[in-house]
């Protein structure tokens, strides 16, 4: 056996599953099966105890331990493909043995474990942020009209209470919040600060008398937001959508710790019709696709949110580029405990 192995819990079924997996995904194969010896309480003499196998390269043991434990989101295979045709194939292997399809691109095996089937060039895309998309995106957003933006959050709004139960189920599963609290505040807030917007978008002045001057607020251009774990679409909220109502095109990359809420949000502004290259979703962690982003010359502002160490080097990032630079610098801890309600 490997030395660091990883023991997926099965009520009865661990070499069936062992058997389906190492038969649909490459590179993977069959090990040693372990059955009892004797009868013992829960089974008899000859029962499979334990599996050993490899899935995409990775040393597995299937452990038959009864139904006390059920596997669920908190982890998950992900399996790189190299075209459409085996994407399709892996995932159709799955669901249609089975399984079901779940939330952001992820499906479900008949046993209840997930898999994230990913196109390379998907994960390509999505840790190599494009400020040049909203660069050109811009040019026509920032014209835009009052009722315009108006409108696009109205729909916003509409399209964000249809899925908030799908929000809720998000946060909860990778930040930890009962899914009461995760559907009543966290989401709940996120469209508070929205409406918000379309009230103050409503009377706001974006010119201004000063003397015999006018002052004009026009939008800066291209913002690069960044957000964190533990509110997460209430900061994503409070970013993008004053960023929508000055008429500026924006790249957001949450926290990696909860980037599913985001791409639901993402999903939500896309059937709310925000065109193409005014809001830009990337994801990766601070140090590569953070960093990347605060030095692009291509980005006019920056918006963080998060540890006082992560600020630092926005600002630092940022600074060759004479970039503005806003920053809410804080500091927390990470706890999460079960989900014990539902929605």
């Amino acid at each position: 056996m490997a030395k660091n192995t990883v023991c997926l819990w099965f009520d009865k079924d661990a070499e069936t599953a062992a058997r389906f997996y190492t038969s649909t995904v490459p590179d993977s194969a069959m090990g040693a099966v372990h059955r009892a010896p004797s009868d013992y309480p829960s089974g008899k003499q000859g029962d499979v105890l334990t599996v050993e196998f490899t899935v995409a390269g990775i040393p597995c043991l299937g452990l038959n331990g009864g139904p006390v434990f059920k596997h669920n989101e908190a982890f998950s295979f992900q399996v790189a493909t190299d075209d459409q045709a085996e994407t399709d194939r892996l995932w159709n292997a799955i669901v249609g043995n089975g399984g079901n399809e779940s939330a952001c691109g992820w499906c479900k095996d008949q046993w209840g474990l997930s898999w994230q089937i990913t196109p390379r060039a998907l994960i390509a895309a999505i840790t190599d942020p494009d400020p040049a998309a909203a660069k050109r995106a811009f040019k026509t957003c920032s014209v835009t009209s009052r009722a315009e933006r108006l409108d696009l959050l109205k729909r916003i709004v509409e399209q964000y209470k249809k899925r908030s139960k799908d929000l809720a189920l998000a946060v909860s599963q990778e930040m930890g919040a009962p899914l009461p609290f995760a559907l009543d505040s966290q989401v709940g807030v996120g469209a508070l600060h929205l409406e918000k917007m379309i009230e103050v978008l409503k009377t706001y002045q974006f010119e201004q008398a000063k003397g015999k001057s006018l002052v004009v607020r026009e939008p800066i251009g291209v913002v690069g937001l960044i957000t964190p774990w533990n509110w997460p679409l209430n900061q994503i909220t409070c970013k993008v959508g004053p960023a929508l109502a000055a008429g500026c095109t924006m790249v957001l990359k949450p926290s990696e710790i909860a980037p599913l809420d985001a791409i639901i949000f993402a999903e939500i502004l896309h059937e709310a019709g925000v065109p193409k290259g005014v809001f830009n979703l990337v994801n990766g962690d601070g140090p590569t696709v953070g960093q990347s982003l605060a030095q692009h010359p291509d980005v006019d502002m920056m918006s963080f949110t998060g540890s006082t160490r992560a600020g630092i080097l926005v600002a630092k990032s940022g600074a060759d580029t004479v970039k503005r630079i806003h920053q809410e610098p804080v500091s927390y801890t990470h706890l999460t405990l079960p989900t014990i309600y539902s929605v």
